[in-house]
């Protein structure tokens, strides 16, 4: 049997709301989404040289399984997804999780839970005093927690990849 990584060995429970925090209650409201230039205007003032990606940057992102030609790139405060014209379509930086809206529902926002997830081994609403989650997003967790239990096999790779 094949051993999951951090944080995919955790409960789902644990998953969502922290290693010592399980008996925390979810705090779900669709008041906390931000769209995708909002959270790249945070990156870009906090870092910004951030989202001034190299070539060799895009080249070695690791890819999308399920969109082509997309694929992941790691910068200091999260993940960004890139399409296949090099455009920025995706985050998870911070605790904001976003994706453009034509390409939400295609397990995106679970690759982006998954990839900033074995980037950092925790996951970023660990650190709030409640875990806070819009819908998508925590559905996006949910789906990203439930694919690494049906196929760990898949997240390992996923994790050699970015080694």
């Amino acid at each position: 049997m094949t051993r999951l990584p951090e944080p995919f060995h955790l409960t789902l429970d644990a998953f969502l709301k922290g290693p010592s925090n399980e008996d925390a209650d979810l705090d779900v409201d669709r008041v906390f989404a931000k769209r995708l230039p909002a959270v790249l205007f945070d990156i870009a003032e906090d870092d910004p040289e951030a989202l001034q990606l190299s070539d060799r940057q895009l080249a070695s992102g690791s890819a999308s399984l399920c969109r082509p030609g997309f694929r992941f790139v790691g910068i200091f405060s999260g993940v960004l997804l890139i399409d296949d014209r090099n455009r920025i379509v995706g985050a998870y930086a911070g605790a904001d999780l976003t994706l453009k809206p034509a390409l939400q529902g295609f397990g995106l926002g679970r690759e982006l839970v998954t990839e900033r997830a074995l980037r950092d081994g925790s996951l970023p609403v660990w650190n709030l005093d409640t875990p806070a989650y819009t819908p998508a997003g925590l559905a996006a967790h949910q789906s990203a927690w439930r694919r690494a239990q049906d196929d760990p096999q898949e997240i390992v790779d996923r994790l050699a990849r970015l080694s």
